[in-house]
């Protein structure tokens, strides 16, 4: 008993130190990131509440698609890519919190033991969330920094301090274009969070088609989010907004189509987009399996090949 209540007391102040590495080193170090752009408009540290739970719900919508993915698969699955980014979202608002509310709370200042906290759901973590608006500030941070590694502990995931650091940082940017998340004039707080919920939504609904249309995690790209601009920035109607661009959506694959059908008969393109458009508009990549009469597809736009594939349009 003694030896397995050392190797859990070696766990948890492994997993203590992992976590603290990634709440030291993962933020926005640009002052136009959404995130530091909401904090810095909202004064309240209720207001800031309400906001990061907004990103907790964030990350509780990824948490049940993970779980559905591990029932489907029949065994558990790591977390992905817009999991931790999510995770990473709601840890820089800790900081900012931390950090805005002058209570300096230090991962290696408290005592965690990690042994079960998370049960599966969020409830728990929500109402943590909400008391860290009162009482002894200092402790509710240590009992959400214990479910949260509790959470971790619970998805097998192996953290990395360093390499999760590193990863979600360089992605940070790429999923919260700045331009949909400006100060408009006469703005107050309620009208901060819900422009920033609203965009978050919208940008969600948008990063589920693309991983829909080409089982690929990657950040949204312009050339994606121009086409639903107006309806991105329509927070005031978030509700009619969000209808619109799931109707848009089919307009868009059109369009990308129309697109690649024109460029693809100029000759080879070098559009680094390219494949990832293609299986957008509906193509399907069959394997050549070596057939030497299929090269000729190279020179016809609607079946043209992509890295010893064949393409076919649906």
């Amino acid at each position: 008993m003694i030896v397995v209540a050392l190797a859990a007391q070696a766990e948890n102040r492994h997993m203590r130190d992992e976590m603290s590495i990634l709440f030291r080193r993962v933020g926005y170090t640009k002052e136009s990131h959404p995130s530091l752009l909401a904090a810095n408009q909202i004064s309240s540290l209720e207001a800031l509440l309400v906001y990061t739970l907004s990103e907790l719900l964030e990350l509780k919508e990824e948490h049940e698609k993970l779980s559905a993915a591990s029932d489907k698969a029949h065994k558990p699955l790591q977390p992905s890519k817009s999991w931790w980014l999510e995770f990473a979202d709601f840890i820089v608002m800790l900081k900012i919190i931390n950090e805005k509310t002058g209570h300096k709370f230090s991962m290696h200042e408290a005592n965690f033991s990690v042994n079960g906290q998370f049960k599966g759901n969020f409830d728990s973590l929500e109402e943590q969330t909400i008391n860290l608006g009162e009482g002894d500030v200092f402790r509710n941070f240590e009992l959400l920094f214990t479910e949260l590694m509790s959470l971790i502990k619970h998805t097998g995931a192996d953290l990395q301090g360093n390499f999760f650091a590193r990863l979600i940082n360089t992605k940070l940017f790429l999923n919260r274009e700045s331009r949909f998340f400006k100060a408009e004039p006469n703005m107050n707080e309620v009208d901060v969070i819900d422009k920033n919920n609203h965009v978050f939504k919208a940008l969600r609904v948008l990063r589920n088609f693309i991983f829909e249309s080409t089982s690929v995690e990657g950040a949204l790209q312009p050339w994606v989010t121009d086409f639903f601009a107006e309806e991105i920035l329509d927070w005031r109607n978030s509700l009619v907004a969000m209808e619109k661009i799931k109707q848009k959506i089919a307009i868009f694959k059109i369009k990308i189509k129309d697109e690649l059908a024109w460029s693809l008969t100029a000759g080879p393109s070098s559009d680094p987009f390219l494949e990832m458009k293609m299986m957008i508009a509906g193509a399907k990549m069959v394997g050549a399996r070596g057939n030497a009469d299929l090269l000729t597809l190279q020179s016809r736009s609607a079946n043209a090949t992509l890295a010893g594939t064949t393409v076919f349009w649906t």
